[in-house]
């Protein structure tokens, strides 16, 4: 899914997969990564648009529970890509590793 806030200058781009099947979560990882790039190549070449872009990743259980009036944890662009690559299914929620 994609969406463009106007009113920010937001793009939000979501992919999803089901949980149970890494091999397709690792799919949707690299399918996230075309697409990113992709962005990437447009705001640069097509736009001319010489400026830094920032890519985050909301931890998908602070969006879960909804907390009121706290902003969700992110994770860099680079932090999911090294998870994908080193073939570490998880990255943790404020970097605090669980078992849970």
């Amino acid at each position: 899914l994609v969406t463009f806030d106007f009113k920010d200058c937001c793009c939000t781009i979501r992919v999803r997969t089901p949980e149970d099947n890494l091999k397709m979560a690792m799919g949707a990882g690299l399918m996230l990564r075309k697409i990113v790039d992709t962005t990437n190549t447009l705001i640069d070449s097509f736009y001319n648009m010489r400026t830094t872009t920032t890519q985050l990743i909301p931890c998908i259980h602070c969006l879960d529970r909804r907390m009121e009036n706290r902003e969700p944890f992110y994770f860099t662009f680079r932090e999911c890509v090294d998870a994908i690559t080193t073939g570490d299914p998880y990255v943790f929620c404020q970097h605090i590793r669980s078992s849970a």
